[in-house]
């Protein structure tokens, strides 16, 4: 049975899951023939989707409904009686907690890539001294 009124959180989420989508463009400019991103893109997407939904199916098929806005929330929920299992759930939420905050560089190297060259002109414009010479702009 589908509950309608849950649809809209679903679908953020599932949006969400894609948050790295900031480096498509670096990741087409990069490539050895641009021309396949679009089918290359669209395998993926799907693929994505696929992982994404069938690890859903298998959580709630495991824990029933999950009622909060992740697993692992749901489950030290659950298991808060079970010290072992709690902290297993702790390192899990650690590790994912570390994996997006290493993430923020990566997606931020769109824009260093776009800001960096008048960041550095305006930087060597004002007759400050290059980093090294690989840097230098004269």
């Amino acid at each position: 049975e589908v509950e309608w009124k849950s649809a809209p959180l679903a679908l953020c989420a599932i949006l969400y899951s894609y948050e790295g989508i900031c480096l498509i463009l670096p990741i087409e400019s990069a490539m050895k023939e641009p021309k396949k991103f679009k089918k290359t893109f669209l395998g993926a997407m799907a693929c994505v989707a696929l992982i994404l939904a069938g690890v859903a199916n298998i959580c709630v098929i495991a824990f029933g409904e999950v009622t909060n806005g992740s697993v692992t929330a749901f489950l030290l929920e659950k298991y808060q009686d079970d010290k072992a299992t709690l902290v297993f759930l702790m390192i899990a939420n650690t590790a994912v907690s570390l994996s997006v905050l290493f993430t923020y560089p990566i997606q931020l190297f769109p824009v260093i890539e776009l800001v960096g060259p008048k960041a550095m002109a305006w930087w060597y414009g004002r007759g400050n001294e290059p980093f090294d010479e690989e840097h230098d702009l004269s």
